[in-house]
């Protein structure tokens, strides 16, 4: 008898925690094999150590011969797990790794719980293998380091009046380092961008926004992938853009998002950001962007003259 066969599609993917919960969807090709049958087991690189994900959920569709399974687990030991769903009963069972077949709406760095900030123990990556794209859990940091810390500067100008978001890191940029913003509500640009990245100083790096006037409406939202973890990325200062002299205005999202707003509006906006009588509206408490940024060699000098540029084209 032939052995059992699927096309298997990864339809979802979460991590939350030390928790990962997946979703895939099966077309059964040959057997005459039980849809209920179908688990997800995870197993340990390098080891013979196994365990089965519990399966919450099986949605079958007897007509199109289709499954699809929903599983999650909680408390990986320390390891690089390679994931399977084994398909068939008793004797008759193949175990398939899945993943390079996977809805669009999950990013190919896949996801980690870099965002709680964990302790190395603890940190737990759900990637996909080069080459083959399969589902892989690193749960501790074997092959993913700890994840640096990606803070936000501000927003200023640069020399040609476009919007850089201006991010400190822990550690030296690298090559691999990948930063991306989603952007919503711009028709033909919608979507999700590669945000081109330039290196300011030691641990300094500017991200050109795909930001401009004739984008007024959209909203924006990074996210940075460093050592292979893919972390939310708060792009804070938006209440600093110079919007009478760039012609549009940015507001701050809830979540760390930025939206491009008309650049009439961007007086406003602030006020709502900062709260009437607050100490950034009375007397500049609050250092700007381009005060913070002066005091790190490089930078300073270079937004500085995006300022001056921008303004002196505006006069």
């Amino acid at each position: 008898m032939a052995e059992p066969r699927s096309a298997i599609r990864l339809v979802d993917l979460r991590v939350d925690g030390r928790k990962v919960t997946l979703s895939v969807s099966s077309a059964v090709m040959e057997g005459p094999y039980d849809p209920r049958g179908y688990r997800v087991i995870a197993r340990k690189r390098k080891s013979t150590t196994m365990c089965e994900l519990s399966t919450v959920h099986a949605d079958l569709d007897p007509d199109g011969g289709t499954v699809l399974v929903t599983a999650d687990h909680e408390g990986f030991e320390r390891g690089v797990w390679d994931l399977y769903l084994a398909v068939g009963a008793e004797e008759r069972i193949e175990e398939v790794r899945f993943g390079r077949e996977r809805a669009r709406n999950i990013p190919p760095e896949g996801f980690s719980n870099a965002d709680d900030r964990p302790l190395l123990n603890d940190y737990l990556v759900a990637y996909f293998t080069k080459g083959a794209g399969n589902l892989s859990i690193d749960s501790g940091g074997i092959l993913h380091k700890s994840v640096p810390v990606v803070r936000s500067l501000g927003v200023a100008p640069d020399e040609d009046g476009r919007a850089l978001a201006v991010l400190g890191l822990t550690r030296e940029p690298e090559a691999e380092d990948e930063y991306f913003c989603t952007l919503d509500g711009a028709q033909e640009y919608a979507g999700r961008h590669l945000l081109p990245a330039v290196r300011l100083g030691d641990r300094l790096i500017g991200l050109r926004l795909p930001a401009s006037a004739e984008l007024v409406g959209a909203t924006m939202r990074f996210t940075a992938v460093v050592d292979g973890a893919r972390i939310s990325l708060a792009v804070a200062g938006a209440d600093y853009w110079p919007a009478r002299l760039t012609g549009f205005g940015l507001s701050a999202e809830r979540g760390g998002g930025l939206k491009i707003i008309e650049a009439s509006r961007a007086a406003t906006a602030k006020r709502e950001i900062t709260g009437p009588g607050s100490r950034a509206e009375g007397g500049g408490a609050l250092r700007t962007l381009g005060a913070t940024v002066r005091s790190v060699p490089v930078v300073g000098d270079v937004l500085a003259a995006g300022y001056r540029k921008v303004r002196g084209r505006r006069a």
